[in-house]
């Protein structure tokens, strides 16, 4: 009985040494982790309300606050897109030394934006910070724990803890974006915060969360590190993204497709259609190739093929195994550069010839060769706002890539040199306002010029 005794004693101090063992752990991952947490203010223009039969939507004034993590300590800044739309100023709140949070604000560029992945890059005029390492969310498992930083309802630096629900969720089948699911407490706030493993490294930015209530009930999605790494590279060099395709439609092979077409393969991706000099062609896929595995891990839908080329940049070599009358063999694809409007021509345009130095944007005319890029703009005259220059440091405005612009102040606005001059005319104080074209809709966006 003596014995028993004994043992019962110690179990539970057996399992508070656990717990103080878990807890110091935690400790030193939010010493580790909290310095390259910054808080997020944004203050900007967006739309009001829809304008009914009129097509024109009203825009006034929005602040909106969230989270960001230091990833380079040359001060780059990852954070959510959403976080930084339609923003005029946008403003971090980085840690002293010592996990110390200060009172001061430092205002902060948006070097580029993706709406996509909704990932956004912010520059600070500061070097020496504490960045985090990303991790590789491919090695990820379900039931890993992680810990969720940020400023939920603006309460900076706030921590929360939880496990991995899902290390690969897709929410939307024509969505090819993956997300990671946790449990972690994510709240309106904590959005573009970090999602770290007990190592400490980077393995997600906090994005969203499904709610009925409004509040967290368990459904939080963090972008993975790796989608966030390429993206984070691509915004740093140029500023945008651009993003790939290797010129095949596709789609899921199933057993009747199988029994239908004669064929032994019943799962995969199946081409039905290869582009004429695109990169499928070059490589030898043809119609009725089914596609099952790409860079050697297994593809078992179309979708899931299509995940695996979003996460990839044009110029990129994949590797597919490729299933022919019953046979399987090895191919290699580049990846190209999608075709879409607004890419196609921030690749045509340089600071040179196309830079508005006041508000660092990279525009072109509307003529001939341009709407046949955009086609269905509603008026033939105006600039388009191509892409962002990254290294140049200017007012900011509401305006997004794939913008067209057609008047100022009620001013016409027929070409670029006329933009640089009315963008040359405003000073501090100045009302502004943007009459645009965005997909569907002409719209007014007003600021303030600083």
């Amino acid at each position: 009985m003596k014995v028993l005794f004994v043992v019962s004693m110690l179990a539970p101090m057996a399992f508070g040494v656990e717990l103080r063992g878990l807890s110091e752990g935690l400790e030193k991952i939010s010493e580790s982790v909290s310095p390259a947490v910054v808080e997020v203010a944004a203050s900007g223009y967006g739309p009001l309300q829809d304008g009914g039969m009129t097509k024109v939507a009203v825009v006034g004034r929005h602040r909106s606050t969230g989270s960001g993590v230091v990833v380079d300590p040359n001060g780059y800044i990852l954070t959510n897109a959403h976080v930084v739309a339609n923003t005029q100023r946008v403003r971090v709140s980085i840690p002293e030394r010592g996990g110390r949070r200060g009172t001061a604000w430092w205002d902060a560029k948006i070097i580029g934006q993706d709406e996509e992945t909704d990932l956004a890059l912010l520059k600070v005029e500061r070097t020496g910070l504490s960045a985090l390492e990303f991790g590789n969310s491919d090695k990820l498992k379900q039931g890993q724990m992680v810990v969720a930083m940020g400023s939920p309802m603006g309460l900076n630096n706030s921590m929360t803890m939880g496990v991995l629900s899902s290390a690969q969720r897709q929410l939307r089948e024509e969505d090819p974006m993956t997300y990671l699911q946790t449990d972690a407490p994510i709240n309106p706030g904590n959005s573009g915060g970090p999602l770290v493993d007990l190592d400490g490294r980077l393995i997600g930015i906090n994005t969203f969360i499904l709610t009925q209530g409004g509040g967290s009930e368990g459904l939080g999605f963090a972008i993975p590190s790796n989608a966030a790494a390429g993206i984070y590279l691509q915004l740093k060099a140029n500023g945008r993204v651009q993003r790939g395709e290797i010129g095949a439609s596709l789609q899921n092979m199933t057993p009747g497709l199988a029994a239908g077409l004669g064929l032994g393969q019943n799962w995969g991706a199946i081409v039905t259609d290869i582009a004429d000099k695109g990169a499928a062609a070059a490589a030898g896929l043809q119609p009725k190739d089914i596609i099952v595995s790409l860079d050697g891990k297994p593809v078992e839908n179309a979708t899931q093929f299509a995940m695996g080329i979003f996460r990839h940049r044009a110029g990129e070599i994949v590797d597919l195994g490729v299933v022919r009358n019953g046979k399987e063999m090895k191919m290699q694809s580049a990846i190209l550069a999608r075709s879409d409007g607004a890419n196609q021509l921030a690749k045509k345009v340089s600071a040179e010839t196309n830079l508005v130095p006041q508000i660092g944007l990279l525009c072109v005319d509307v003529d001939e060769t341009t709407m046949q890029m955009l086609p269905g703009l509603k008026r033939p005259y105006g600039v388009i706002v191509a892409a962002r220059a990254p290294s140049v440091s200017s007012q900011q405005t509401p305006l997004q890539q794939g913008d067209v612009v057609y008047a100022i102040n009620g001013k016409l606005i027929p070409d670029l040199t006329s933009f640089r001059a009315a963008m040359g005319s405003f000073q501090p104080g100045d009302a502004v306002v943007f009459e645009v074209e965005r997909p569907g809709k002409v719209a007014l966006l007003e600021f303030e010029w600083e």
